[in-house]
């Protein structure tokens, strides 16, 4: 009987990413309305952006959920979105070698130490190649596919600045965390079919939180600053708050909301974007800014 408890721990731990999104449950699929929302947009946007609170599960569950099922070609029944019937090539982007390493590999891979616990299965990773001077990091995988080819995907970081991001075209590129405006405007070039064998576009997955505030590229999803959710030409804006996910309780929101700083608060909990550059009044917003009214005759203009 332990044997058998043990064989089952083990093969849950290298099978992580069936554990996500079931049927019933407290945690069950249909409770993950903006996720699902998300994936359904790839059917339609070039690119998507999910403008997200901290926590809600945008780098584990849906940037990283939607690479692994594209590399493998291994979708569930249920998936909404886009597929791919042929490998594919995609880059995982981060901040720095560091946090690409600790967060995006590890989520995709699992720890250096035990590659295989992540998103993907420990039989699809086929071969891999370690990054330069950064310890553990690694550079690209080789993914199998179930049609029989190999995926390909890249580690990327923005502190390698714009011009590493030059090359040729990728299926998918996952932005995790906002980059500098000409890295993704880089990577808009990257997935656009200029091949002429009618492959169609590639996509770009944008996973954030908006602690930069209306920034250039923060700007190009949302035109004038106008916070809401848009769905036009090829670009799909999502907003997810703590709200729209099952997994956090009330009162594991309370103690995150009251040790956030309250200008970050909208930004942390909601997703809305942090106003003002540098955040120079530590107030949030709402405390100073009243509706509109007539302005009395005798108030100086």
């Amino acid at each position: 009987y332990l044997r058998i408890l043990e064989e089952l721990e083990r093969r849950n731990k290298y099978r992580l990413i069936d554990s996500y999104f079931p049927d019933k449950g407290p945690l069950r699929r249909e409770l993950y309305k903006k996720h699902l929302e998300f994936f359904e947009a790839g059917n339609k946007f070039d690119e998507r952006l999910i403008l997200a609170a901290n926590r809600i599960g945008k780098t584990e569950s849906i940037g990283g959920y939607e690479l692994a099922c594209h590399l493998t070609g291994v979708y569930p029944k249920w998936w909404p979105g886009r597929k791919f019937n042929r490998p594919i090539e995609a880059w995982a982007c981060g901040k720095t070698g560091q946090t690409v390493r600790d967060i995006i590999q590890k989520k995709l891979l699992g720890p250096s130490n035990d590659i295989g616990s992540g998103l993907l299965k420990p039989e699809f990773i086929l071969d891999k190649t370690p990054r330069r001077g950064v310890p553990e990091a690694i550079d690209t995988v080789k993914v199998k596919h179930i049609s029989g080819g190999v995926s390909e995907l890249g580690f990327k970081s923005y502190d390698q600045k714009r011009q590493s991001f030059e090359g040729t075209k990728k299926d998918i590129i996952w932005l995790d965390e906002e980059s500098p405006l000409d890295i993704y405007t880089e990577c808009l070039l990257r997935t656009t079919d200029t091949t002429g064998i009618n492959l169609g576009n590639g996509m770009i997955l944008f996973t954030f939180t908006p602690l930069l505030g209306l920034s250039e590229v923060v700007l190009q999803f949302l035109p004038g600053g106008k916070i809401n959710e848009i769905k036009s030409g090829s670009k799909c804006v999502i907003m997810a708050t703590w709200d729209d996910v099952p997994h956090l309780t009330e009162e594991v929101k309370s103690k995150m909301l009251a040790s956030i700083p309250a200008f970050q608060r909208d930004a942390r909990s909601k997703g809305i974007p942090q106003l003002g550059s540098g955040a120079i009044y530590p107030v949030p917003e709402s405390d100073i800014v009243v509706p509109d009214f007539p302005l009395p005759k005798h108030w100086p203009r």
